[in-house]
């Protein structure tokens, strides 16, 4: 059984560092 890196926690972490820059974002605009 060839263990093969799924891609759901790549996409979940990419969504996470996004949501993370969209906050960043939104606190220095407000900022």
């Amino acid at each position: 059984m060839k263990m093969r890196f799924p891609r759901l926690p790549l996409l979940m972490a990419a969504g996470i560092i996004v949501g993370i820059n969209s906050q960043v974002r939104f606190a220095w605009a407000q900022g």
